[in-house]
């Protein structure tokens, strides 16, 4: 069953996308964030955490 990331990744996806832009599901190398939001006016990376969640070390280095 999915957990609460999930759930946030999944609406943050909806959201994005009614607003006209992608949201892309970023894999590979550990320690990079959970989404890339591409938007008209911005790019940025997206980590995703549910109230309840911490950075483990390899993403506090990458956010370094």
């Amino acid at each position: 069953m999915p957990g609460p990331e999930a759930t946030i990744e999944k609406y943050l996806k909806q959201k994005v996308e009614e607003a006209g832009g992608e949201c892309l599901k970023i894999t590979g190398e550990r320690g990079l964030p959970d989404r890339l939001v591409v938007l008209s006016s911005a790019t940025v990376f997206v980590e995703v955490k549910s109230s309840s969640g911490v950075l483990g070390d390899h993403q506090a280095r990458m956010l370094d």
